[in-house]
């Protein structure tokens, strides 16, 4: 039982095709339907001369401290041997003598006994704890002037770290 189509059907069909055909096909309904956007030449202009009398924007005057381990605000579980800080730019810190140089520039609200040598690389510097960080304490260093990147920049006002330890030994 095949069925066969009707005259009117195909009338139909044929004349959908030749709607939708001369729609797509001819300029007229075409740019209608597909408006094409030109962009005029004044506009383009006026975004490079945007672009080109936008002053630069001037350098920071200081470095930062970008990282630090323990993080700024932390309270660490594991107990602590080893503090990092990572900062914005090269340092220029001459702590041939460890020690002296760690009490002259890590100030510190709470006493924590590090070992005598400071491990430096690029940014960064680190430092080993003997002992003296206690559970339940809070702890805040600030840096010296001795902490020093090698384009002059001054350090950040107000720059510094606090932190707590809840799982190390003591107290």
């Amino acid at each position: 039982m095949s069925r066969q189509l009707r005259l009117p059907t195909s009338l139909v069909l044929v004349c959908l095709w030749i709607l939708l055909g001369n729609c797509y096909f001819n300029p007229v309904v075409n740019g209608i339907i597909n408006p094409t956007v030109e962009e005029e030449p004044e506009a383009a202009g006026a975004g490079l001369l945007a672009t080109l009398a936008t002053p630069p924007e001037s350098p920071s005057p200081y470095f930062f401290l970008v990282s630090s381990i323990p993080a700024d605000g932390e309270d660490s579980s594991p107990p602590i041997n080893t503090l990092s800080f990572t900062f914005s730019e090269e340092l220029d810190v001459d702590a041939s003598n460890g020690s002296a140089w760690i009490t002259a520039n890590i100030i510190q609200n709470q006493s924590i006994n590090f070992g005598p040598t400071v491990t430096l690389s690029d940014r960064k510097f680190d430092l080993s704890v003997n002992f003296g960080i206690n559970t339940g304490n809070t702890y805040t260093i600030t840096f010296g002037s001795g902490v020093k990147v090698k384009s002059g920049k001054p350090i950040s006002p107000g720059t510094k770290v606090t932190f707590t330890c809840s799982g190390c030994p003591g107290a």
